[in-house]
Formats: C-alpha cells, sequence, structure tokens
C-alpha cells in the first residue's frame, strides 16, 4: 500500500505537504489491498494534480503578464523572437588593431583600449577594456614590458 510520509526529518516538498512513499509490492499483494484504500490514494493524486495545474495556471498568467510588458517596451521583434543587443561588425579584428596601436609603442591597457576606439572598432560590450586586455596576455604577438604596460614582439 502506498502511505504518505514527512519527507525526511521534518522536511517538506515543494508543494510544503506529504511526500508519497512507495513501497514495491507483488501483483497479488495489492489484489489484498481494500477498493476503500484504492479510492483514497486516488484522490489524494487527484487533489495534488488539481494543485499543480492551479499553481501552473497562476505561472502561465504571470509569464503573460510579463511578455505584455516586454512588448510594451518593443522587446520583440517582427518574428515573436527577443530582440538582443546588436553584434558589432568589425572589417578587421581586433588583434589586428592593437597590433596597429602598438606599433613601435608601449603603452597601459587604458591607451589601448582608447586608441582602438577611436581608430572606428565597434564594441557593444560594457567590458571592453577586459576583452582587450585579455587579448593582450593570451596572444604570442604581444609582450608585457613591464607592469601594465605592453607592445609588439
Amino acid at each position: 500500500m502506498v502511505k504518505s510520509t514527512p519527507l525526511g526529518a521534518g522536511q517538506d516538498n515543494e508543494l510544503g505537504k506529504m511526500v508519497v512513499k512507495r513501497n514495491i509490492r507483488p501483483k497479488k499483494v495489492l489484489a489484498k489491498v481494500p477498493v476503500q484504500d484504492l479510492y483514497s490514494e486516488i484522490e489524494r493524486r487527484k487533489s495534488i494534480v488539481r494543485k499543480l495545474v492551479r499553481r501552473y495556471e497562476r505561472l502561465m498568467e504571470q509569464t503573460n503578464r510579463l511578455k505584455v510588458e516586454i512588448e510594451a517596451h518593443g522587446g520583440f521583434g517582427k518574428d515573436g523572437a527577443l530582440i538582443k543587443r546588436p553584434r558589432a561588425q568589425n572589417k578587421i579584428s581586433l588583434v589586428t588593431v592593437v597590433q596597429s596601436v602598438l606599433a613601435e609603442k608601449e603603452l597601459s591597457v587604458d591607451e589601448i583600449t582608447r586608441e582602438v576606439l577611436n581608430r572606428g572598432y565597434k564594441s557593444t560590450s560594457p567590458r571592453f577594456k577586459a576583452i582587450v586586455n585579455r587579448i593582450l596576455i593570451t596572444n604570442p604577438r604581444f609582450k608585457r614590458v613591464s607592469r601594465g604596460l605592453y607592445s609588439n614582439r
């Protein structure tokens, strides 16, 4: 027979209710379970399903309200997909621009970042300086001259 017991030592499941503890039994044993107990179990499960359906409906209403709010602010395109920040398109790579900036010079990361943007490189990243710094550290075309200063190899 299936019986409800609390989860662990006083813990509840996500509904805050009792958790079903199942015992695996052969079919012969199930035949000995009183019909009234089977009906009780069916009603208990129906009750859980009704609660889950109500929860699902509340979440769907909340989701629909958020979608309307996003649409009001122009957050969806013609195809219904969310509008994302456009990715910048550049004709030459960042590494190439950094190399040209560092031609015969030693500069700091701040100066390199400023000069790269002044030369027309486009980026929508709020952390563009970190991207430039990562390139300077990891790319073998650049060397660290002293603390915070970089040059071409």
